[in-house]
């Protein structure tokens, strides 16, 4: 209640307007707030170019955090209500990956797959983690060091995952906005590209998967879909969805349903984030 509230509601800018993007995304930044947190702060850091947030223990299994934000909003600095609580066990470090409409899809993705490759150089194993937006691109990243045969993640914690561009059936302002945001995002891409959209992938061959989400939210389909095609295929995937909630909660402190939640995603990366 303590954040800076915009006199009239904040809609979506022009696109094609720099400046107005910016303004736009500033305002809602400010709302959201970037404070770090006292107790498990964070210390910004490059890894092969990519700016990054690094918090919590050195010698702690390693998390490579994707922020959420709908693919053109947020930073490594937003999800710190999240970051820093996986951060009391973990050492997280959280991706500042480009954002659309200026940077368009590959850039986020090439982003998480940069540092994640950075950090295999020195065979120092890690576990990908993101939510909502961030959920979707981690999950891209990991199907893309898959194919490439470069060392990969060893767990992957989903939250709120936006996973699939075009199937999201439910109408009214909040799924309209999320449509002008896939689309910003996906820029010249066919939603159904499997590039884009992960749901749509081969997922064979991933590493054990946590998939958190509201039964309530809109996207909460495609993790029920994503957890039956993983299995499916032979994979590892664990599914928990949560009752009256929304979509990704986790970002609320002080919520006892958050905290449950991120004890749950430290407990899974904990058992997996390590060397297989």
């Amino acid at each position: 209640m303590d954040r800076p509230q915009a006199d009239v509601p904040v809609t979506l800018p022009d696109f094609s307007d720099a400046r107005a993007v910016a303004r736009w995304r500033a305002e809602i930044h400010a709302i959201w707030g970037e404070d770090d947190d006292p107790d498990v702060p964070s210390t910004p850091i490059e890894l092969d170019g990519v700016p990054c947030l690094d918090a919590g223990p050195a010698d702690a299994p390693l998390v490579v955090y994707a922020h959420g934000g709908g693919f053109c909003l947020g930073s490594a600095r937003t999800a710190i209500p999240i970051t820093a609580r996986l951060a009391q066990q973990l050492r997280v470090i959280s991706v500042d990956y480009r954002l659309a409409p200026e940077h368009p899809y590959p850039a986020a993705v090439d982003d998480m797959v940069q540092v994640c490759r950075y950090l295999a150089a020195d065979r120092i194993p890690y576990a990908l983690a993101g939510d909502s937006a961030g959920a979707g691109i981690a999950l891209c990243a990991a199907i893309k060091l898959r194919d490439s045969a470069a060392p990969g993640p060893n767990a992957l914690a989903l939250l709120s995952p936006h996973l699939d561009h075009g199937s999201v059936r439910r109408h009214g302002p909040e799924i309209t906005e999320l449509a002008a945001l896939s689309r910003a995002y996906i820029g010249q891409h066919d939603a159904a590209d499997p590039a884009v959209s992960p749901l749509g992938a081969v997922l064979r061959g991933l590493p054990p998967v946590l998939l958190q989400a509201s039964e309530e939210e809109p996207l909460a389909p495609q993790s029920t879909a994503l957890s039956r095609r993983i299995r499916a295929g032979g994979g590892r995937c664990e599914l928990d969805l949560w009752r009256g909630l929304w979509h990704a909660w986790h970002y609320h402190r002080d919520l006892p349903e958050a905290d449950l939640a991120l004890a749950e995603v430290r407990m899974f990366l904990l058992e997996h984030a390590k060397p297989r």
